[in-house]
């Protein structure tokens, strides 16, 4: 089966996510009850992604960002509307927050 030229990945380090179109027969999931993947990244990366996503999603995709106090996580949701997660861990002491 062919995915195209150049399919769309996650990755973090060496962890790769495939990101492959459904076929004209699949149903997309229609509630996910939350359910998501999620990637934990340092914080660094977090900074970077937190600038990136909304410039590669565009304006049809939202970017929602949560800080749980020890953790900061940015939402979104790829083309077939499976949520995603990228978060980072932080000393609770570290002023830099959202």
């Amino acid at each position: 089966e062919s995915f195209g030229k150049d399919p769309a990945f996650l990755q973090n380090g060496d962890a790769k996510i495939a990101l492959l179109p459904l076929t004209s027969s699949q149903i997309p999931i229609r509630n996910h009850n939350g359910a998501h993947f999620a990637f934990n990244v340092n914080r660094e990366e977090f900074d970077r992604m937190r600038v990136e996503l909304p410039k590669r999603l565009g304006e049809s995709q939202e970017v929602e960002e949560q800080d749980y106090g020890l953790q900061l996580s940015l939402f979104f949701s790829d083309p077939d509307n499976n949520i995603l997660e990228i978060t980072t861990w932080l000393d609770p002491s570290d002023p830099n927050r959202l």
